[in-house]
């Protein structure tokens, strides 16, 4: 085995497996509800008419 091949085999391997570990974490921690979703899905529906949206159900994902 080289030694490139040697380095190849962690880096591919655990580093994955580490970059997978945390988007599974920041997903799960992430605030998004149903609710507040679709509260989201109306203010940018309303933005997009050229209205002034409430953003006080979204405010924690701003």
């Amino acid at each position: 085995m080289h030694a490139v091949e040697a380095g190849r085999i962690p880096l591919f391997g655990y580093g994955t497996v580490f970059f997978l570990a945390v988007s599974i974490v920041l997903a799960w921690l992430y605030p998004m509800t149903r609710e507040r979703h679709d509260a989201l899905r109306e203010c940018l529906r309303l933005k997009k008419e050229g209205k002034k949206p409430d953003e006080t159900d979204i405010r924690e994902l701003l």
